[in-house]
């Protein structure tokens, strides 16, 4: 094989990103939705919350953090598809000539598993390996120190047993596990559901998700429909924004808001939820801001660039 092709196809692979960022983040919210079914998917469960209809927490956030960026992705067309990130996750069009009606026609990136492993999916079966997990703290301030998605490391996909009718009493510290009995004393956090399906090496898996959480993932509630409100129940499909969870929940203690507080965390492969039982009603369990989180960590990684001579070549910094 000729050099030149060589570095072709090496550079074809590695490179992730061929557009650009916005200026500053805290524009966000000028930046229009980038393609009309991204916006039918923000609309149709956030819109009620923007318009101040319902008092409950963001699916994806308020509005696009990033307009339109491009991509690479070895089954999209041109080997480049088309994604948006919100707060709380991405969207993607991997197949734009599909049916615009189909569930799945929007997917949303495997974030936390990317951000865990510090692997980049930009195929099916093909992945840029940044080396090792994310240190960009999972919940609270984004200063705090533990834990970090990196940390998860030695958590998520360790098959679990049944523990439905016991309380999530888990807690993860910098020096490893330890228990809060007192927990036990919310309702909330007794676990009700056990969830399994076949794991990524092919075998059975399962993990246990609290009330707070399940009830959040099967609520009814007001969606935007058309030109109004209707009910829906339920209020969205939690396999395709969440995604399968990959262990079972815990407690830390981290800083929101400069105060130190327990938060109950539970990954999902899309996202990350939180339960933290000093918030409000309508706040007690959020989306964690993973889009935030995955955006700065995966361009940090892989800046985007300027595509100069031969269109089979992009730059990507060592």
């Amino acid at each position: 094989m000729p050099v030149r092709r060589i570095v072709s196809v090496v550079a074809l692979v590695s490179t992730l990103a061929l557009g650009s960022l916005p200026v500053s983040f805290a524009e966000a919210e000028t930046n229009p939705f980038a393609d009309p079914a991204f916006t039918a998917r923000w609309e149709r469960v956030d819109r009620p919350v923007a318009a101040g209809i319902v008092q409950r927490s963001w699916i994806w956030g308020p509005a696009p953090l990033t307009g339109g960026l491009t991509e690479r992705y070895q089954e999209s067309p041109e080997r480049a598809r088309l994604v948006q990130y919100f707060d709380k996750g991405r969207m993607e069009l991997t197949h734009p000539d599909g049916d615009p009606s189909a569930e799945w026609f929007v997917t949303g990136g495997l974030l936390t598993r990317e951000l865990v492993s510090g692997r980049i999916q930009i195929g099916d079966q093909l992945f840029l390996d940044a080396g090792r997990g994310a240190t960009v703290p999972v919940a609270g301030d984004p200063d705090n120190a533990f834990p970090t998605y990196a940390d998860l490391a030695s958590v998520v996909d360790r098959s679990q047993p049944d523990r439905t009718g016991r309380a999530a009493t888990a807690v993860l510290g910098p020096d490893g596990w330890s228990e809060r009995p007192d927990a036990a004393g919310d309702p909330d956090v007794e676990f009700v559901r056990y969830v399994t399906y076949t794991g990524p090496v092919g075998e059975p898996v399962g993990y246990n998700i609290p009330r707070a959480f399940w009830s959040f993932m099967t609520q009814p509630g007001l969606v935007w429909q058309g030109d109004q409100g209707v009910e829906a129940d339920p209020l969205f499909d939690w396999l395709f924004v969440l995604g399968y969870p990959i262990a079972d929940p815990f407690w830390v203690q981290v800083r929101v808001r400069g105060q130190p507080t327990w938060v109950l965390v539970q990954p999902f492969e899309r996202r990350i939820l939180t339960y933290t039982p000093s918030n409000p009603p309508g706040w007690r369990v959020e989306m964690g801001n993973i889009g935030q989180h995955y955006l700065r960590w995966r361009y940090a990684q892989t800046p985007p660039h300027t595509i100069t001579g031969d269109p089979a070549l992009y730059g990507l910094a060592p």
